[in-house]
């Protein structure tokens, strides 16, 4: 089901900084407002099976808010059940952080092919539509800015596999010159 949410939603997210040329083909057309409902709509139907989803939230909780707090365990899981049970009484801006919450608890789970960056590029599409929902309500953002922190995205990922192993191999470098160095400075030897 996110997978074809990520095809099928076109809008694009507010960090996103690519040129959609068809839009300037479309320009001539009235803007569609954003619909709060069709919004929250797509969020619940884009949720993943109840058991995944209370994986993901476990992962989360003990691999990453247990080292750097974030939300309370019980209001999130909450939130979720409500998702399942009552979706129309969540708040669009708890669906876009339970995407988040998703997304970095892809990062820890060993049992499921899921994709964690179409789980945070669902949160990230709508937080838009979360702070319209309720403008004067916006201390959630705080929340979400601290989970978009926790995601990296795939791409960054090699990039700092890269590095790591360049200093990997310098400290291993170092490691054996100074070994060398100190056998050589003690012994006598060559």
């Amino acid at each position: 089901m996110v997978r074809e949410y990520a095809r099928c939603n076109t809008r694009q997210s507010p960090l996103d900084t690519t040129v959609d040329d068809s839009s300037a083909v479309q320009s001539k057309e009235p803007a569609l407002e954003r619909d709060l409902e069709h919004s929250r709509k797509l969020l619940k139907d884009s949720l993943p099976s109840e058991g995944i989803s209370y994986r993901l939230v476990d992962l989360f909780f003990d691999f990453q808010n247990s080292i750097f707090y974030v939300c309370n365990r019980e209001k999130v899981r909450a939130q979720l059940s409500l998702m399942y049970t009552n979706p129309d009484s969540v708040s669009i801006s708890w669906f876009c952080q339970m995407f988040l919450i998703f997304a970095v608890g892809v990062q820890f789970d060993d049992l499921d092919d899921t994709d964690g960056a179409t789980y945070y590029e669902i949160g990230l599409r709508h937080i838009d539509d979360a702070v319209e929902e309720d403008p004067q309500n916006s201390l959630w953002v705080i929340r979400a800015m601290l989970l978009l922190c926790f995601y990296p995205p795939p791409t960054k990922w090699s990039s700092i596999w890269l590095h790591f192993g360049a200093y990997r191999l310098l400290l291993v470098a170092l490691t054996v010159w100074g070994s060398h160095f100190h056998r050589r400075r003690y012994t006598g030897g060559p």
